[in-house]
């Protein structure tokens, strides 16, 4: 007998398996919560939406306030999005790249631009603005930037899995380039 499936009966089956593969919260992966900055391990797909910055110290992910600026160095952003599937899939060898990467390349700041949906569904006006004006129309999307003089002045993007296969390479040719 063949079955017929929706695309809504497909989209619970996927979710079900998502939350089974990264089955805790995000608020009980809480690291710590430092006046208004909250501190994570992993940011899950139940984390609020905002800009996380790595913290190399603590191996932590900190959720940054609205106001957040970028200065001048090299950044690795990665762009997420909770309901698609592939940013979940993505996110098993991001975690494990950037705490080892993360402490070998001190010259560089770890970021994650965590939404919903892009800026259609982002309850971050942060985020939201970086989908916007880094042009972020796919996911899960890895961008090197160089800021100078609180200008960019490089940009790289890499899109889905070859992000992190070829990460590392892609990080110190762009270093290297400047």
């Amino acid at each position: 007998m063949k079955m017929s499936m929706s695309e809504e009966d497909l989209e619970k089956i996927i979710k079900k398996l998502i939350n089974g593969i990264t089955k805790e919260k995000c608020s009980n992966r809480r690291e710590y919560s430092k006046g208004d900055i909250l501190g994570f391990k992993v940011v899950t797909a139940d984390c609020p939406h905002g800009v996380y910055v790595y913290n190399k110290n603590t191996g932590i992910w900190e959720l940054v306030g609205e106001d957040y600026t970028m200065h001048d160095g090299y950044y690795v952003m990665y762009f997420d999005n909770t309901y698609w599937p592939a940013c979940r899939i993505f996110d098993f060898s991001w975690y494990i790249m950037i705490e080892t990467l993360g402490k070998e390349y001190d010259k560089i700041t770890f970021i994650i631009v965590h939404c919903g949906w892009f800026t259609k569904s982002c309850e971050s006006k942060i985020a939201r603005e970086f989908f916007k004006k880094f042009d972020i129309h796919s996911s899960p999307t890895i961008l090197l930037l160089r800021i100078k003089n609180g200008e960019v002045v490089r940009k790289e993007r890499m899109k889905g899995s070859e992000a992190i296969e070829y990460l590392a390479e892609r990080i110190e040719q762009f270093m290297e380039t400047d």
